[in-house]
């Protein structure tokens, strides 16, 4: 699988008016996102498409959010997961990071998603201009 030069994110959401606004605020800050409706089409998503981040909703016409982000975590326990809900106890929160979030964000919260995605990419994983270094440090050795 290649891995793109800019950073995408696998938004799982079943509203088009979010969908819509999440891409358009990423967008502005170069950051590609991927949209899917159902918890089918985010997992076949996954497993075709390199994603720097997944941003999850909680609930889905097929299915939770929190179950998605389990078979995310173990399919790719790398990449960053994010739970992007409008449900707002602890409880919501502390069941999203006990199925393998990083974090999770509470709608609406517009004002810094992309700062939010962008820290929670590079806490997670290593930079990819840093994995090049280190390919072409071990390239120069041998």
């Amino acid at each position: 699988m290649k891995i793109p030069d800019s950073t995408r994110v696998l938004y799982a959401e079943d509203n088009e008016d979010a969908c819509c606004m999440v891409k358009m605020l990423l967008g502005f800050s170069n950051i590609e996102v991927v949209t899917a409706k159902t918890v089918a089409d985010a997992w076949q998503l996954a497993k075709s498409e390199y994603f720097d981040l997944y941003l999850l909703d909680s609930y889905f016409p097929d299915g939770s959010g929190l179950d998605l982000c389990r078979k995310l975590r173990e399919y790719a326990p790398q990449t960053p997961i994010l739970v992007y809900s409008a449900n707002a106890y602890k409880t919501d929160v502390q069941n999203a990071i006990a199925s393998g979030a990083n974090g999770y964000l509470i709608k609406p919260y517009f004002e810094d998603l992309a700062v939010s995605v962008e820290e929670t990419i590079q806490k997670i994983t290593p930079s990819k201009l840093a994995s090049e270094i280190i390919i072409e440090d071990v390239q120069i050795r041998v």
